[in-house]
């Protein structure tokens, strides 16, 4: 764990840690959510101040793992409901923010398993040569 993704100290939501979840693969980490995060009677919990996604776990890793999990979750129900029409005006926004910061993740996921996917091609491709080889004792024409 880095240090910049170490547990909260905070132990109740009356004094949670402020600070924002990123998720990144390669090119960097991407701002998904600011969000308070505590640890209340052994179990970690990440609340987003943003968007209506909270989670919790044992373990500090998986609770952030949840969260981002549950992230990405609320804004597929949030496209489906925008999608058809169903949306609330608050819907629609929290669905603009929350896209604005999803996508670009999704993006990159899906670039990262492009390029793994051509990757492991590469490493099982072969060429075999069908035919005569050309005979190197016989001249090319000059025309």
């Amino acid at each position: 764990m880095t240090s910049s993704s170490l547990p909260p100290t905070a132990t109740s939501e009356d004094n949670a840690d402020h600070g924002c979840v990123f998720a990144g693969v390669s090119q960097g980490a991407h701002l998904l959510a600011r969000a308070d995060a505590w640890r209340e009677d052994g179990t970690y919990v990440i609340r987003s101040t943003q968007f209506d996604v909270i989670a919790e776990d044992d373990d500090f890793g998986r609770a952030l793992d949840t969260f981002v999990t549950w992230l990405l979750d609320r804004a597929a129900q949030l496209a489906e409901l925008v999608g058809n029409g169903e949306a609330t005006d608050d819907e629609e926004r929290t669905f603009a923010a929350l896209s604005a910061r999803v996508f670009p993740l999704l993006r990159e996921i899906e670039m990262r398993e492009r390029r793994l996917h051509i990757r492991r091609r590469r490493a099982t491709s072969t060429w075999r040569h069908h035919g005569t080889q050309a005979s190197s004792s016989g001249q090319l024409s000059a025309a």
